[in-house]
């Protein structure tokens, strides 16, 4: 009840966004992001709920990914669920938004990059709950174990790394694993 109407205020402010800036970079959009993640945890505390996720970097202490997550869902289903006008959604995946949007960080994600770095499919993860000699890698499979700002942005640097690598968006490359 509290974070359902949250959806078109923040789907609206990301369209405000995007209309603002038709080509925009990542490094606008991150900086609007964090932003957002800020209002986002504002409003949703305002409402009521809080997170148990704690030891984190928002201001009353909780895991910066809790809300992070929730919000990148919020800004992909905007972006390409279909919606009442919107048989497509609202931006078709591989438009120029998606350069910038981030993968919402979740269990689904983690499991299914995991084993492919294990393998060394892919290279690991440059954050500081993962460790590079650790083969279970289980410290950073919930969302609430990427606790700091700079933790979820080495996150979000990595997706976008691995993505770019092989012709892709973050979005595409990672819709897959949520």
């Amino acid at each position: 009840s509290v974070i359902r109407p949250l959806f078109t205020t923040f789907g609206d402010r990301l369209e405000a966004f995007i209309k603002a800036n038709p080509s925009p970079s990542r490094v606008a959009f991150d900086a609007f992001h964090a932003e957002e993640v800020l209002a986002f945890h504002a409003a949703v505390t305002s409402g009521g709920v809080w997170s148990a996720g704690r030891g984190g970097d928002l201001p009353d202490g909780s895991s910066y990914n809790v809300y992070a997550k929730v919000l990148n869902l919020i800004h992909t289903h905007w972006c390409h669920r279909r919606a009442p006008g919107f048989p497509k959604g609202r931006h078709p995946i591989g438009g120029p938004i998606d350069q910038c949007l981030h993968v919402p960080i979740d269990s689904r994600v983690a499991m299914g990059v995991k084993p492919l770095i294990i393998d060394g499919d892919l290279p690991r993860i440059a954050a500081p709950m993962f460790s590079p000699r650790a083969r279970k890698m289980s410290a950073w499979i919930a969302m609430a174990s990427i606790r700091t700002k700079a933790d979820y942005d080495a996150f979000v640097a990595y997706f976008r790394d691995v993505s770019d690598s092989i012709g892709l968006t973050a979005v595409e490359a990672f819709e897959g694993f949520w």
